[in-house]
C-alpha cells in the first residue's frame, strides 16, 4: 500500500507543487476542471452513448406530447407515463458509469484532503496530539518530546478504554517542526507545520493497509511496534467559492460538475 500511495501522491505533489504557486484556491479550480474532463471521459467510455441519446430524445418527445395534447387527458397521461419510464431507463444507463467513477473520486478526495483538509498551526496556537497503541499496557510507557519551536503544554492524558494517550502542544515559531514519540528505546517522529502558505499537511501516521489507504501522507508506522496511530489534530481547512467560505469537498464537487457540463459538448459526451 505504501508504494501505491507514494505513486499517486507523487502525481498530486507535482501538480499542486506547480499550480499551488498561483495560490491554493486557483489550483483547486484548475484541478476541478481537469477532474471534470476525467469524469467525462470515464462516462463516455463506460456508458452506452447511443442508448442515452435515444432515451433523452424520448423524454423530450414526451414533454412535447404533454404540451400538444393537454386537452386530451388520455393522451397526456400516456405521455407522462412514457416520460417516467424513459427517466428510469436513463438512470439505469447512467448507473454503470457512475459506479466506475467511485474509485477515482475517492482517490482524488483522499489526496485533496492532504492539501485542503487542514490549516497549519499559527504561532502561539495549541493543538491536540493523539497516540493509540495495540497493547493497553503500552500507554504507560509513551513519552512525547517536542523539538525546537514546539512545547508540550500538558502531562499525558491516558484513556485506558481507548488504548490512547493525549497531549496538548503549543507552536512557538513558524516552520516545519518535529515531535518525537518514545516507547522504550524506539522513537517515532512526526512533523508539525506551523504557519507558511499553501502546503501539503500530513496529520497522521498509521499502520495497516486499510488505514494507510485513507491516510496516505506521512510514512506508515513500524508494523512490529506497539503504536498504531500518531496524530496531530490541525484546524479544519476551508476554501472560498465566489466569496463564500465553504468546506473544500463541496467546492471541488460543485466545480468539477460545472466544468463537466460546460465541456461535455466540446468532448462530445452525451450525459
Amino acid at each position: 500500500m505504501s508504494i501505491f500511495n507514494a505513486a499517486i501522491g507523487f502525481v498530486f505533489d507535482l501538480f499542486f507543487g506547480a499550480a499551488g504557486m498561483l495560490g491554493g484556491e486557483v489550483a483547486l479550480w484548475i484541478f476541478s476542471a481537469l477532474a471534470g474532463v476525467v469524469f467525462l471521459l470515464i462516462f463516455r467510455a463506460t456508458s452506452n452513448q447511443n442508448a442515452i441519446r435515444r432515451t433523452k430524445d424520448r423524454i423530450a418527445a414526451g414533454f412535447l406530447e404533454v404540451r400538444l395534447f393537454k386537452a386530451d387527458m388520455g393522451q397526456m397521461m400516456r405521455a407522462q407515463g412514457s416520460i417516467f419510464g424513459s427517466s428510469f431507463r436513463y438512470m439505469a444507463h447512467a448507473l454503470v458509469p457512475m459506479l466506475w467513477m467511485v474509485l477515482p473520486v475517492v482517490l482524488m478526495l483522499i489526496q485533496l484532503n492532504l492539501w485542503y483538509g487542514y490549516q497549519p498551526l499559527e504561532a502561539g496556537e495549541s493543538a491536540l496530539v493523539v497516540a493509540r497503541v495495540a497493547d493497553p499496557e503500552a500507554i504507560y510507557d509513551l513519552q512525547l518530546e517536542a523539538g525546537e519551536g514546539l512545547e508540550v503544554e500538558t502531562p499525558p492524558l491516558r484513556i485506558a478504554t481507548l488504548n490512547e494517550v493525549n497531549w496538548r502542544i503549543r507552536a512557538d515559531g513558524p516552520g516545519q517542526r518535529e515531535l518525537t514519540l518514545s516507547v522504550g528505546d524506539r522513537p517515532i517522529t512526526h512533523s508539525v507545520l506551523v504557519e507558511g502558505g499553501f502546503a501539503k499537511i500530513e496529520p497522521v501516521r498509521v499502520r495497516g493497509a486499510w488505514s494507510e489507504l485513507w491516510n496516505p501522507g506521512a510514512p506508515p508506522l513500524p508494523s512490529d511496534g506497539p503504536v498504531e496511530h500518531f496524530e496531530v489534530v490541525y484546524p479544519e481547512g476551508e476554501v472560498s467559492l465566489l466569496g463564500w467560505r465553504i468546506h473544500w469537498v463541496i467546492v471541488f464537487l460543485i466545480l468539477s460538475i460545472v466544468f463537466g457540463f460546460a465541456l461535455k459538448g466540446v468532448l462530445g459526451v452525451e450525459i
